[in-house]
């Protein structure tokens, strides 16, 4: 019995950690990989510059505007004044609230999608450019 107590107190703690940081940790990814996309997309433009190239930049454009309002998320979801006046549940609560709001789940959506976009680009489209232009 003690077992599954122990078991259920560091799920409760872990499930808490991960509100915590959950859309922080979601704003965070997006941020460093529309950094390292942009890196990316600068040097392939520059190597070989063209119109088509240009299509690169949506992403990150669009990784700016999506980091922006993950941003402002976090940041409402976040209010460690309820955590300190309220206490733990109903901070929870909130954090629950915004991260299952219609905001939320439009942010997690509109993050996995450009990361997708990303990868897309970085991962397949690239790869077979370069193996026509060779073949």
């Amino acid at each position: 019995m003690i077992r599954w107590l122990r078991t259920a107190f560091v799920l409760l703690a872990g499930l808490f950690v991960v509100m915590l940081i959950g859309l922080w940790l979601e704003t965070a990814l997006h941020v460093a990989a529309g950094a390292a996309f942009a890196l990316y997309a600068v040097n392939r433009s520059l190597r070989s510059p063209s119109l088509v190239r240009l299509f690169y930049l949506f992403p990150v454009i669009v990784a700016a505007g999506v980091s922006w309002w993950g941003l402002d998320l976090s940041l409402h979801s976040h209010e460690v004044g309820i955590l300190y006046v309220h206490g733990v549940f109903a901070y929870m609560e909130h954090a629950l609230s915004v991260m299952f709001s219609a905001d939320g789940i439009f942010f997690s959506l509109a993050t996995w999608a450009n990361l997708a976009v990303m990868a897309l680009v970085v991962f397949v489209m690239d790869p077979s450019e370069d193996s026509r232009r060779t073949a």
